[in-house]
């Protein structure tokens, strides 16, 4: 069992690109992936509970009904406790960025 001490509690922010927003929204399904183990999403704000522990994190897009086939997936490294808040944006060319925002 976890203390609250063991996780952190960040507002993972998941939007399409404005061009083709419409077709994800309907057609996608965003979800972020933390050592490994996914996590789905919704577009939007979403609050997660993620180990402060945490070494690897990644954002990811995919079809609906098809999560093992991703559209795009942006993974970073952690050398220290994740922010409060992490910040993904699905590129107009199916490429994912996000960034993580420090506490």
């Amino acid at each position: 069992m976890t203390s609250p001490e063991d996780t952190i509690t960040a507002t993972v922010s998941v939007k399409p690109a404005w061009v083709n927003s419409w077709f994800h929204v309907l057609f996608t399904k965003p979800g972020l992936e933390v050592d490994g183990r996914g996590h789905e999403l919704h577009w939007g704000d979403n609050d997660v509970e993620i180990p402060a522990t945490a070494g690897r994190i990644g954002v990811y897009f995919h079809y609906r009904g098809r999560p093992a086939q991703r559209l795009a997936l942006s993974e970073r490294l952690l050398d220290h406790r994740i922010g409060s808040r992490v910040v993904a944006r699905l590129g107009v060319r199916n490429s994912a960025r996000f960034s993580i925002v420090e506490p």
